[in-house]
């Protein structure tokens, strides 16, 4: 009886195991048909569901309907940089995305292949506040169909200068300016930029000789940016005292013991120098100088003497530039002379100005200390012209213009330290000397030919 109960229980585990995976079957069939339902309605309830939209253009003034901006479906992320300027911005490089639009019918497809811009979280800005706009950056303008969103906070705006005229000083005067945003932060502009001391020594013996102390005191300013001149514009101010002994002339003096000409000259004049760049490669040279020339027992209208000079300087190569003009000297001879040559730099320690009526060649030579030694020959017309009372000639007490004309060749060496101060001294031969009374008729007396030595320094 044993093995018959034994094989009842087996089949009946059997028929349980049958009926049992027979009910999951229909179980797992049953779950698959609703997972299909859910998932074919999915699409119909998004189309049906209510929609929400965030940023929508608002209602016209007086009511009216407005057309809801429909949903977007993002694809590939993209990491958000808050400090980044959005695409479509000028001058960022970055591509720039066509607006969406409804297409027919008020529906987009179901997917949008391709990255949107989100637009950014407006929130606290980090600590420090978010950093200014650069000069080429530009806040994002609100997108078509939407509701503008508002930049991050910007930095202080900076005022738009009106136009106008070109100022004769574009940059301002800087006079005493410590650069541009105040004390400390820039190099000192001064006004003064060196004050000189000339002197010249002619040598003179008795007889037909003429002995000749000049000083020369100066001082030079300089208006930074005028007229857009690199160089700015130099005003130099300065007084000339002119110790004369001699001449003792017996056969133009009635009494010999007694000098021709006073025992002091002056000179006080303004002098102006500019040179601007007219071009690239075309510059001029202008120097204007007004004074008064007298041995100050007189002073007449003959006494207000203008001089200066006219060049046009025309870049050739980086090495040699043309100077061509005029040179004006206002004396009772000579009124008006051309002036021009070339200016040739071959080197930094080489220049060669061959020009007249001053022509000039200068050498680097060595340096001592911090300063850098150069020598030098040159030439130039002398002498110049003053209203002079000559209580010893024939006609007593009479005012007339006098000049004295000479020629000088010289040679020496000037030298220029780091701290901007600079000498010469030089020696030279002094011909072909004269002295003119403007007289009716006309006086005039030929000198002996002598030499000079001098020297200078400014600071």
């Amino acid at each position: 009886m044993r093995p018959i109960f034994s094989l009842i229980q087996v089949l009946q585990f059997i028929k349980s195991v049958l009926v049992a995976s027979q009910r999951l079957r229909r179980f797992s069939t049953s779950l698959m048909a609703l997972l299909g339902v859910i998932t074919a309605a999915l699409p119909v309830y998004a189309q049906l569901r209510p929609r929400f939209p965030t940023n929508t253009v608002p209602p016209p003034v007086g009511g009216g309907l407005v057309s809801p901006q429909a949903p977007v479906t993002l694809g590939n992320p993209i990491p958000f940089d808050p400090y980044a300027l959005p695409s479509g911005v000028p001058g960022t490089g970055a591509p720039v995305l066509p607006p969406l639009t409804l297409p027919p019918g008020g529906t987009l497809p179901p997917t949008v292949v391709g990255p949107q811009y989100i637009p950014p979280r407006i929130g606290l800005p980090p600590p420090g506040g978010l950093p200014p706009l650069g000069a080429n950056q530009l806040p994002l303008p609100p997108a078509a169909n939407t509701a503008p969103v508002l930049p991050p906070t910007l930095g202080p705006s900076q005022p738009i200068a009106p136009a106008g005229p070109t100022a004769v000083f574009p940059n301002g005067l800087n006079w005493g300016n410590f650069g541009q945003n105040g004390v400390g932060s820039g190099q000192y502009q001064r006004l003064i930029q060196e004050t000189g001391f000339d002197y010249t020594y002619l040598f003179g013996e008795s007889g037909r000789d003429l002995q000749i102390h000049e000083v020369d005191i100066h001082t030079t300013m300089v208006l930074q940016n005028f007229a857009h001149s690199p160089n700015g514009l130099r005003i130099t101010p300065g007084f000339i005292f002119d110790f004369l002994d001699g001449p003792h002339i017996p056969d133009v003096i009635p009494d010999p013991s007694g000098p021709d000409l006073p025992a002091q000259l002056y000179s006080a004049y303004l002098d102006a120098g500019w040179r601007p760049q007219l071009a690239p490669q075309f510059a001029a040279d202008v120097s204007f100088r007004a004074g008064v020339y007298s041995d100050f027992n007189t002073v007449t209208w003959h006494s207000i003497r203008f001089t200066g000079h006219g060049l046009g300087v025309l870049q050739v190569t980086p090495t040699l530039a043309i100077k061509l003009g005029v040179e004006y000297l206002d004396r009772q001879r000579v009124k008006l002379l051309p002036a021009g040559g070339l200016l040739w730099t071959p080197n930094d320690k080489t220049i060669f100005d061959i020009y007249f009526p001053r022509p000039l060649l200068s050498q680097y030579w060595t340096a001592v200390g911090n300063a850098d030694i150069w020598w030098h020959i040159g030439a130039e017309y002398g002498g110049g012209s003053w209203t002079i009372d000559r209580p010893d000639a024939p006609m007593v007490g009479v005012s007339e213009r006098t000049d004295i004309n000479d020629l000088r060749i010289f040679g020496g060496i000037n030298w220029k330290g780091l701290n901007e101060r600079t000498g010469y001294l030089e020696i030279g031969y002094v011909f072909d000397r004269e002295i003119i009374f403007k007289v009716v008729p006309e006086e005039s007396t030929n000198l002996d030919d002598t030499f000079m030595v001098g020297g200078g320094i400014s600071f």
